[in-house]
């Protein structure tokens, strides 16, 4: 009698679970299922959470190859993730790729039985630029700036900016920065697209301006999907009226040639001087 004994060809599969740039706090799972050609494996414990504290997750002796002797080809997929105690998956409100990028999903299996997956929290910037325009006769002491950017900036100035994000309508600071004629602009990094399963809005603020001038200034602010948001502050232009008042007479034009006003005051750079003639009977500067 002849026995023939047959032993089913096994292999050790482990994946491993990897962020970028560390685990997140607030991720208490990742649930990943083994695959075989496609479909669920016939294993125990086919899908299983891996946490911060066990990342990774190893089958042993699974089938190599099928019943007609074709190699399996073993994937593992990434099915959701716990975060803040809300659940994501492909299928779920705001969706498993909403919320993250996967480097990989699923991943094969190597021929040495690894499999990694590699998320990343997916996050957006937000950019800020300050702008000042002033007066062609303004009287306003200046400094040019001097990151690049090129302009004028008010002397011995510093603006604050203030980041704000809103979310079901409740509007909170998320963050603040400084800009000077040294740093004109600046950029919010790492701002998270939602909150749970509500999406967050972002918005910039200027908070105050310190200097001598900062009252001498409209603002505006803009928003632009390449450049984000730029404040731009404009000199205020200051207005001033004349009026020649001669009693019981009318001021022929030779009369109010002759009558000459001349304006001189902080914030001009020169005197301004203007003949009653040109300005009609009143004159605005």
């Amino acid at each position: 009698m002849v026995f023939i004994n047959n032993t089913i060809k096994t292999r050790n599969i482990t994946v491993t679970k990897s962020w970028t740039p560390r685990w997140p706090t607030d991720v208490t799972a990742v649930n990943v299922v083994l695959k075989a050609n496609g479909y669920r494996a016939s294993v125990t414990d086919a899908e299983v959470a891996l946490t911060s504290t066990n990342p990774s997750k190893t089958w042993s002796n699974v089938p190599a190859y099928d019943n007609t002797g074709a190699r399996i080809t073993y994937t593992v997929e990434e099915v959701s993730v716990t975060k803040n105690g809300t659940i994501y998956t492909s299928s779920s409100t705001v969706k498993l790729n909403d919320m993250f990028n996967v480097s990989t999903n699923p991943a094969t299996v190597t021929d040495a039985g690894a499999a990694t997956l590699t998320n990343e929290v997916k996050t957006k910037k937000v950019n800020v630029h300050k702008v000042w325009v002033f007066e062609a006769s303004s009287g306003i002491e200046q400094e040019n700036v001097t990151d690049g950017t090129g302009g004028k900036w008010p002397k011995d100035t510093t603006v604050t900016v203030k980041l704000y994000k809103t979310v079901n309508g409740n509007k909170t600071e998320a963050g603040s920065a400084e800009l000077t004629k040294e740093k004109t602009s600046h950029e919010f990094t790492g701002l998270p697209y939602y909150d749970g399963l509500n999406a967050i809005t972002y918005s910039i603020e200027e908070a105050g301006i310190s200097g001598v001038d900062a009252g001498k200034f409209t603002k505006r602010i803009e928003w632009d999907a390449q450049q984000g948001y730029t404040i731009t502050n404009s000199e205020k232009a200051v207005g001033l009226t004349i009026t020649k008042h001669v009693d019981g007479k009318t001021l022929t034009a030779a009369e109010k040639e002759g009558i000459t006003f001349t304006v001189s005051g902080v914030g001009l750079a020169a005197p301004l001087t203007k003949k009653l003639s040109e300005m009609g009977e009143s004159m605005i500067a």
